[in-house]
């Protein structure tokens, strides 16, 4: 017939089969454990309910086979884990003071009124392909870390996110973010709305976060009160010719600036910057901006050394104005090796039409390897060249001059040249 079924019972169910209601079903169930490792559907214009005001809470466990959602389930006071196996079927799952833990991929809509969502098992990553809506209750990330998925908690929603209620994060295993971290915990196809707070819990006295909403997602950004203007890290690495370093500036607020706030940079003659200076406006003043530093790539050897960034502050707004802030060091690798050469020669003096051999030493004192040495030795009128034998590569000789491509020498490393010549009669 019509209408709508409720099923009683007091033990756990653990379906292991297939479950197929043709009408509207509640599970009335006094406490204890509903595991699905078979197939649920749930049918267009049906809906399973798992809980009724007032009944003890229940528990729902996901972790196996098929849960077929193309009308709707509704979780009332009740916990689902949804641990393993698939949620598919495109149709509405309602949160009602519950709990909800996931991981992996669902085909469905995610309702959360007066709930709490917590995406990835701490930590991971729930893929939501439908809407998520969070009318009310918390959507709760945990960060132990900077990477998505390993060390922080991820929401990722193909279509609609409409925010309300409370962003809750807490940071946990000890970890304390750096100033400017910053933390994508939701990403969407498109947002409505904003959480109406945001916490965090587990940060020492000083540091403090706030979301940042982008069109593709929400930001955590974490900062410290300690002074306006943060800058992390103070401490980078660049190569000469090669590799860049990077660092953050980011306001330490939880408001606007009342002026746009102007960051400069001002680098010594060993780096250089981009960009130079930075603009935070009223409209962008919650993002993370990044400065790159690159090593100037001179022709002098220094061996590994360190060049320094200077920073100044200007702003409407006098709490941002000409503030004392931090330079950045910025430790470089040299690419300029320091070779020395010696040359002896023997015997000394050498009779007319008698052979004269020299010794050329090349060493490398760079504290890195040095690559493509080529030693180039012009030889002196007087003498007739015979041969040239390197420790390592190959010599040549042309018109008088002898070129040996040394190839690599290690840092404290050195090859040597014999070149034989015979004295002119």
């Amino acid at each position: 017939g019509g209408g709508a079924g409720a099923l009683n019972f007091n033990g756990d169910l653990n379906n292991q089969g297939t479950v197929t209601p043709n009408k509207s079903l509640s599970l009335m169930k006094s406490g204890g454990v509903v595991t699905n490792n078979g197939t649920i559907t749930i049918p267009a214009g049906q809906s399973l309910r798992n809980n009724l005001p007032g009944v003890y809470p229940q528990t729902f466990n996901q972790n196996g086979g098929t849960l077929d959602v193309t009308g709707t389930l509704t979780l009332v006071s009740s916990t689902f884990y949804f641990t393993g196996g698939t949620i598919t079927g495109g149709g509405t799952i309602n949160l009602s003071y519950s709990t909800f833990y996931g991981i992996g991929s669902m085909t469905a809509n995610l309702n959360s009124t007066n709930s709490q969502l917590n995406p990835g098992l701490s930590p991971g990553i729930l893929n939501i392909t439908g809407n998520y809506t969070q009318t009310s209750g918390s959507l709760n990330v945990e960060i132990s870390g900077l990477n998505p998925g390993t060390s922080f908690d991820h929401l990722n929603v193909s279509g609609v996110a409409t925010l309300a209620g409370t962003l809750t994060v807490p940071f946990i295993n000890g970890y304390v973010p750096s100033p400017c971290d910053a933390f994508t915990v939701l990403t969407y196809g498109t947002r409505t709305g904003t959480f109406s707070s945001v916490t965090s819990t587990g940060l020492p006295v000083g540091t403090n976060i706030r979301a940042v909403y982008t069109a593709t997602g929400v930001v955590v950004v974490a900062y410290n009160t300690n002074s306006k203007i943060n800058i992390s890290p103070t401490v980078v690495s660049a190569s000469e010719g090669g590799a860049t370093g990077a660092y953050g500036i980011c306001l330490a607020s939880a408001t606007a600036p009342t002026g746009n706030v102007t960051v400069n940079t001002v680098p010594n003659s060993q780096v250089t910057t981009s960009p130079a200076s930075l603009v935070f406006t009223t409209t962008d003043w919650d993002t993370v901006k990044t400065v790159t530093a690159t090593a100037v790539d001179d022709t002098v050897p220094e061996g590994n050394h360190t060049g320094s960034i200077a920073h100044t502050s200007s702003s409407s707004d006098l709490n941002y104005n000409n503030l004392a802030l931090p330079a950045v060091t910025v430790n470089i690798t040299d690419n300029d090796a320091d070779l020395s050469v010696s040359k002896t020669d023997s015997p000394d003096p050498v009779q007319p039409g008698g052979q004269l051999t020299y010794t050329i030493t090349v060493g490398n004192n760079s504290p890195t390897g040095a690559t493509n040495v080529v030693l180039t030795d012009t030889l002196p009128a007087g003498v007739a060249f015979v041969s040239a034998t390197p420790s390592q590569g190959s010599c040549s000789q042309a018109g008088g001059t002898v070129t040996c491509n040394l190839g690599s020498l290690a840092s404290g490393a050195s090859a040597t040249a014999t070149i034989v010549v015979t004295a002119n009669t």
